[in-house]
């Protein structure tokens, strides 16, 4: 949840628990649950390590099948993007 929603521009675990609502996508991801956004927020602070790596894995994999073109800009970089992610949702 925590990488799609990311990915999917939606940072917060209210804005994510919102989303298991009212996208389809998310309704999938979630398997048609509705995660409490306390319970996304716990999960993100108590596994923040292994996130962190399979954020970089996805974004690694993503590069290696050429879906991020704007890694070439500095400012657009996964690993910015990450840093951001983390820095908004450590605490």
């Amino acid at each position: 949840m925590l990488v799609y929603g990311y990915a999917s521009g939606v940072h917060s675990s209210r804005k994510i628990e919102r989303a298991t609502y009212d996208s389809v996508a998310f309704r999938f991801v979630a398997a048609n649950t509705h995660p409490d956004h306390d319970t996304l927020a716990t999960f993100r602070r108590r596994f923040l390590k292994e996130v962190e790596e399979l954020f970089v894995q996805v974004l690694l994999l993503a590069r290696e099948m050429r879906l991020l073109t704007a890694m070439r800009r500095p400012h657009l970089t996964g690993w910015t993007c990450l840093r951001r992610w983390l820095g908004a949702n450590s605490g």
